[in-house]
């Protein structure tokens, strides 16, 4: 369903605003590392650690496993 474009105050760190197919688009250029260098996404995807408490984030994304992956 086409919506209206999001307020002024929206922005990449409040999410994304997506049709399903360019989803699956971006999701494909991550996997096939045209987006980013594997060695990105490693370090992208790798829990921030603060002192002894090891965070579910990583760069930007949530990294909790998700049965069992």
């Amino acid at each position: 369903t086409r919506t209206e474009r999001p307020s002024p105050g929206f922005s990449a760190a409040d999410g994304v605003v997506t049709t399903a197919r360019d989803l699956v688009r971006f999701e494909a250029a991550l996997d096939e590392a045209v987006l980013l260098r594997p060695q990105s996404l490693r370090v992208a995807w790798s829990p921030v650690v603060v002192g002894d408490t090891v965070l579910p984030t990583g760069l930007g994304w949530f990294i909790q496993p998700w049965q069992g992956e």
